[in-house]
């Protein structure tokens, strides 16, 4: 039985000698650029306050949570699993119905105030704050012009009646179920009996 040849420690950092410089520096620049994110991201988990960090709920509102999370996860994700809740109510229990709805739109106000708040925390590029923000004001604003337009002046109202085409009338012959007579769109219905 031959003793095993001991390590004389010359094929240590091998790897490292066959391995251009720079490639082992971009590898070190993509790793400490992986850890500058990490870091800021921990940075940003970090500033919440004490009290939210017992209360999910304060921080939710309060915008401690990262701008990606609350838009992506909070925003999206949750927002289209409500809908598609709501969209399965439908049909079920129309007090169910109301009800989630009225979370849903108590939730939405929730997240569109941690939104804003969590846009003006946000340290990265200023397009990302001014996105979530521009998403918080745009449905606020198409209520607005939905209330200033239903409200504006009306049209006038035509007196006139609206002319046939020649060679028809408002009215068939024939009478519908009910024994009224029929009129086109109950001809066109199937629901006109015709007269002989």
């Amino acid at each position: 039985m031959e003793p095993e040849p001991k390590d004389s420690g010359s094929n240590i950092g091998t790897e490292a000698a066959i391995s251009p410089p720079f490639l082992r520096l971009k590898f070190y620049r993509g790793m400490k650029a992986q850890d500058a994110r990490l870091l800021k991201f921990r940075q940003e988990e970090s500033t919440m306050s004490a009290t939210s960090q017992h209360n999910p709920v304060a921080a939710f509102i309060a915008g401690e949570v990262p701008l990606a999370r609350m838009f992506w996860l909070h925003g999206v994700v949750a927002g289209a699993a409500a809908g598609m809740a709501l969209g399965g109510l439908r049909g079920i229990s129309p007090e169910l119905q109301q009800v989630w709805a009225l979370l849903m739109f108590a939730y939405m106000l929730a997240w569109y105030i941690g939104l804003w708040r969590s846009a003006g925390r946000y340290t990265g590029p200023a397009i990302w704050r001014w996105a979530a923000r521009a998403v918080v004001v745009m449905p606020f604003v198409g209520i607005v012009l939905t209330l200033v337009l239903s409200v504006g002046p009306k049209q006038e109202q035509r007196s006139a009646p609206i002319a046939q085409p020649a060679g028809s009338s408002a009215q068939t012959s024939g009478t519908d179920k009910e024994g009224k007579p029929c009129s086109q769109i109950t001809e066109f219905l199937g629901e006109c009996k015709r007269q002989p």
